[in-house]
């Protein structure tokens, strides 16, 4: 099991008012996350966590924007910010895998279809101030159920 592909995730460039306050803009990915099981005989599925290493930082290191990153993990869901110091669950699936055949999975292909989709976000608390930022999320995945 391995995480194939990993993308980069871009919030754009967006207008900072008072007016936009409290508002979420939708990630974009560079690609798809991808997913590669070839356990071909076991059918335990497996779970997909995020943890973010550390706020979105100015690139000039001026700026540092706190719990302005988040996850909804299911439409219409609760948005759980990233920074929090543990690992977020973001997904979880049950493979077919014990078929006998190598499965190729997607899990981002149907985040931020939506208003209120599944996905990541970045909301306007107010704070944003102009720049680009950066920051390191760290993927792990693991065998069964997230607990």
């Amino acid at each position: 099991m391995t995480l194939s592909t990993v993308p980069n995730l871009d919030f754009g460039a967006q207008l900072i008012s008072p007016e936009n306050r409290g508002k979420l803009y939708p990630v974009t990915f560079s690609d798809d996350l991808t997913v590669t099981d070839d356990r071909r005989i076991v059918k335990d599925g497996w779970h997909l966590s995020v943890q973010q290493a550390a706020p979105l930082t100015s690139t000039d290191g001026k700026t540092v924007l706190r719990n302005a990153i988040f996850f909804r993990e299911v439409d219409g869901g609760t948005l759980k910010p990233l920074e929090g110091g543990g690992d977020l669950a973001v997904y979880n699936y049950v493979s077919q895998a014990a078929l006998g055949v190598q499965e190729i999975v997607k899990p981002t292909s149907n985040w931020n279809k939506k208003a209120d989709g599944a996905g990541f976000y970045l909301k306007d608390n107010g704070k944003l101030k102009a720049g680009d930022y950066s920051t390191v999320l760290t993927w792990t995945l693991g065998a069964g159920p997230s607990q």
